[in-house]
Order: C-alpha cells, then structure tokens, then sequence
C-alpha cells in the first residue's frame, strides 16, 4: 500500500511534477449502512479518491480484503490525478479493484500449505491428507525439490553447498549462506552480517543490542522507514538506522516523533504522543519524523527517517485537515516483536507460512483454542494488525470498518474456527456424489 511514496517523494524534489502546499480532502470510511447487492467493500474509483464504504459480511462469510489487490486512498496521491496522467502508478486504482462481494470462507479452505489442518486431500497443495495428524505433509528430508511448498514442516528445498547445488528437501539453516528468507530456520531471517556487505546469511532474528552494525539490502521501491523496518528484524528493538549511502545498518529506537502538526513551527523537534496527528497542510510529504538518541546535548537526536501525513479516514478530523503518522511509535513495535517472537519459537506450519497468522492458527500456537500460548496469537495478529493500519484505526468507527473487511484482523481470522470441519464435509459430500455417480 505504502510503496509509492518513495517514487513520489523523488519527482518531488527533482521538480518532474509540481505540488502546492495546501489542504486536501481525505474521503471518510463508513460502514454504518448495507451497500447492496451482498457488497462488502466499494470505493468511488476517483481520484482524488471521495469515498470508501465498506459493511459487514454474515458469521459464515467474510470481505477478505487483501493488502495491495484492492484500491484505497494515500494522501500523497490525492490532489495528483491534474499533475501527471500519463503515469499510471499515480493512480489509486490502477489494477487494483473497486468493489467487493461477500465470499464464503468454506472456499478458501483449498491449496493449503504443508503443517495446516485438512480434513480430505484436495484441500493441500500436496495433494495428500495425513489421515492420523489430520494435516497437509509434503516430501521427507532427501527428496528431490524444486520449490520450498514441496517439502514437509521444518525443511526447506535447499541448496547443496557446492556444484551442481542440488536442492533436495533439508533441514532449515540456522547459519550460513542463504538465498531468502525461507531458507533459514523460523526464528532466523537471510541478511548481511557485516557493514558494506551485500553477502546473506541466516541471522537470529531481533537478537541485536542497540548500537550493532551491519549490512542493508535496500529496496528502492520502500520507503526509508519502511527499509529500517526490514533491517531491524536483527535488532531486539525491530527497527534500525541506515547510513545515507544505504551499505550500514545500526540497531537504534524509536525515541520520538515529531510532527508538523504546530502550524506556528513545522519543523517542531517537540515530540508528541500516540496516535501522532499530523497536518495534511505545510508539507504534508514530509510532516512525520522518527529520530533516535544518538548522543548527549543539544544534538543528541539523530532522525531514522521521514514520513509523510496520512489520511485517517475520519469525518472530524478530516474536516480539520488533520491526519496521523502512518507507523507508531517504539511501545507498539515492542509488542508486534515480543508476540512474533513466541509466534515464531512454537510454530509447526511450513517456511513459506512463516508470516502468515492465519496458517499459525493452525499449525502455530493459535491451533489449540484458550490457554497462553493462544492468547500469544491473538496478541501477535492484533499487533501486526496494528502497524500495518495504524493511521485507519485510531477512532472507534474507522477501527471498526477496517476490522470487519481486512483478511488479517482478529475478527476475520478468528471467523474460520470452527468452519474447517465444514469444509472437509462439504469436500467429502462432493467427492462421494462423484463417486456414487
């Protein structure tokens, strides 16, 4: 959702588009009134974007919006749509949809990964059922691969370390030199270890202190922030600062935002507190800055990165062309990493699912309803729910909206319990009526 702010941050200072610093209108979420025709979600398909609804599906149904399939709205692209039409990444809406019908969630229980719960064979992207674990299990460790989805919980298809590299079903790494992610063992990500180096290995992830140096795979299509995320998977604070010639990471805090939301001072070094308003007036590109303590006295905040305000979605705020911050502050990012980490010390789902809640939900600590550890995935999904949506849920109806439709909140993933063993009857009737007939 967030990617095209780089893009657009650059035409701005090369003056390639033109931009004047005055207020917008953020269109507002509303999902207080059916939409009809079993709709769930409908966005004007404008730009500037002027309304976003969305409503309610029933108990055995769900919206299922996906992040980056379906059209929503940045303010950075709101008042673009005279500036360059020519460039169709300016647009809010280009092969994204605009529109949405309420879908049975018995029909995504198919193509299951490895380690999630099934009820009949053609449920799993393997093909095979375990009838005595009632789980989806692909090739053992030795067998011939060709991707990670062939191979069975715990194994990854890798490399041979030496030539041809013959990849074949193996044990996960949890050292040396890797390709991606998947590779390495489920609490271990693939980064340099070292400063000004681009060569991978399988890292403890959020196993840093504050102050470790190291390598940085930077992605020109993410923001600044957005980068210091990735890099800090290796920090125990999650987030890192990264040098201006993109080769060194450090492992830093949040210490505090700042915002542009004192109209008198836009370039206010106040910190302010949670949900972190901003003003979609003065700059807005640049209204939000996240800095770190980097030393003693007056200059003792170093900024990580700069971001831009966005719009909340909210009908109040709106009208008074305030918006918030588009990432928290370190307290919600502490949470997201304390709640991973225990996701990711007990899971049993396959190294593609990794980061998908709701493959944990079956094969994680969220597959055994009540107690501890699936309380550690509820916390682990509303957290990660948090960040990701951040400026849209920081009023009760805007939470709400974004609740009931995203694919990834508590109240959607939590949906699918107890409607498994209805799919595999339904699956079974299916296959036994092709049979009989």
């Amino acid at each position: 959702m967030k990617n095209l702010q780089t893009i657009v941050k650059i035409a701005l200072a090369l003056g390639l588009i033109g931009y004047t610093y005055q207020a917008f209108q953020c269109p507002t979420l509303s999902c207080d009134s059916p939409i009809g025709g079993d709709y769930c979600f409908l966005h004007s398909g404008d730009s500037p974007v002027t309304q976003i609804r969305t409503f309610k599906c029933p108990s055995d149904q769900w919206c299922y919006l996906e992040d980056g399939q379906y059209a929503w709205v940045r303010s950075f692209n709101q008042n673009m749509s005279r500036l360059d039409l020519s460039y169709k990444n300016n647009s809010q809406v280009f092969y994204r949809y605009t529109q949405k019908h309420c879908e049975d969630i018995t029909t995504f229980q198919q193509q299951l990964q490895n380690g999630r719960k099934c009820q009949v064979s053609a449920q799993c992207l393997s093909n095979t059922c375990d009838e005595t674990t009632g789980k989806c299990i692909g090739k053992t460790e030795g067998v011939s691969c060709s991707s990670h989805e062939e191979c069975n919980v715990g194994l990854a298809c890798n490399p041979d370390t030496g030539f041809p590299f013959a990849t074949t079903c193996k044990k996960m790494f949890t050292s040396g030199i890797c390709a991606n992610d998947n590779e390495c063992d489920y609490t271990h990500f693939c980064w340099p270890s070292l400063p000004n180096s681009k060569q991978r290995e399988c890292l403890q992830l959020f196993s840093q202190e504050m102050g470790k140096m190291f390598g940085v795979l930077y992605d020109d299509l993410k923001s600044l922030l957005e980068n210091s995320l990735e890099a800090g998977k290796y920090c125990k604070s999650g987030i890192a600062a990264i040098s201006t010639n993109k080769s060194i990471a450090t492992c830093v805090e949040i210490d505090k935002i700042t915002t542009n939301i004192n109209r008198n001072d836009v370039n206010s070094t106040t910190p302010i507190s949670s949900p972190y308003y901003c003003s979609l007036e003065d700059e807005h590109f640049k209204a939000c800055k996240y800095w770190y303590k980097s030393g003693t006295g007056v200059n003792q905040y170093s900024l990580i990165a700069t971001e831009y305000c966005d719009c909340s979605l909210d009908e109040g705020l709106n009208n008074k062309s305030i918006g918030i911050c588009p990432y928290p502050g370190q307290d919600q990012l502490d949470t997201y990493v304390d709640s991973l980490q225990l996701v990711l010390q007990y899971t049993k789902c396959q190294t593609v699912d990794w980061m998908n809640m709701a493959a944990q939900k079956d094969c994680g600590v969220g597959a055994v309803q009540g107690g501890e550890l699936y309380s550690a995935w509820q916390k682990a999904v509303q957290s990660q729910f948090n960040i990701t949506y951040w400026q849209y849920i920081q009023t009760p109806t805007t939470r709400q909206c974004m609740e009931e439709v995203m694919s990834t909140s508590l109240t959607n993933l939590e949906k699918e319990i107890g409607i498994i063993t209805q799919v595999g009857l339904v699956l079974l009737a299916s296959i036994l009526t092709f049979i009989l007939l």
